[in-house]
């Protein structure tokens, strides 16, 4: 996320830019959550505050909805292979 808000030249570090750090660290952890307890309630309380934050992001006008979505998806892909190497090792 980083990397990418520094080469799209927009923004600052924690407004605005490319893509929504903010929104891909919200919906990393929904994700983590999911594939670690694999409980339908944790997830939809983790899912509802990763929402709530990308609203947020976008209702403050810091982010579009695009960069709020291209976050998510990002957070999202991380995590998941994030886990999918750690999972992997243990057997």
């Amino acid at each position: 996320i980083l990397v990418v808000k520094a080469l799209g030249g927009t923004g600052t570090f924690t407004q605005g830019g490319l893509i929504s750090g903010h929104a891909a660290v919200a919906f990393a952890s929904t994700t983590m959550i999911l594939c670690l307890t694999r409980s339908k309630i944790a997830t939809l309380l983790a899912l509802l505050i990763a929402i709530l934050v990308a609203q947020s992001r976008v209702e403050a006008k810091f982010h579009r909805l695009i960069e709020v979505f291209l976050g998510a998806l990002i957070g999202i892909t991380c995590s998941l292979i994030i886990y999918m190497i750690f999972y992997n090792l243990k057997y």
